[in-house]
């Protein structure tokens, strides 16, 4: 399991280790399996890289926020169009206590 979970190893490596050690006959359908699962696999590694910048960057929006910078600004230094600021700005507003 390990050779074919293995994020650090690329498809052909697998596909060999498989082979070679486990004797696996690796006919056309297990091979579109094993690629899908490593394709599969660098997919899910990208969105959690995007994701992670992501929600790096809206705590920096959130740290000029809590800076009093207009939202013009913020919109300019981050890329985020006026109305994403607004939103984001919305969305980390503190709650109103009720007395």
């Amino acid at each position: 399991m390990n050779a074919i979970l293995s994020p650090t190893k690329p498809y052909e490596e697998k596909k060999r280790i498989l082979t070679e050690r486990y004797h696996v006959p690796m006919d056309s359908e297990f091979g579109k399996e094993l690629k899908l699962m490593c394709n599969l696999s660098d997919y899910v590694e990208e969105i959690g890289i995007k994701k992670g910048r992501e929600e790096g960057k809206t705590e920096i929006i959130f740290a000029m926020f809590r800076e009093n910078l207009s939202d013009e600004m913020v919109s300019r230094l981050s890329g985020y169009s006026m109305e994403e600021i607004r939103k984001l700005r919305r969305e980390n507003a503190p709650e109103k206590k009720a007395r």
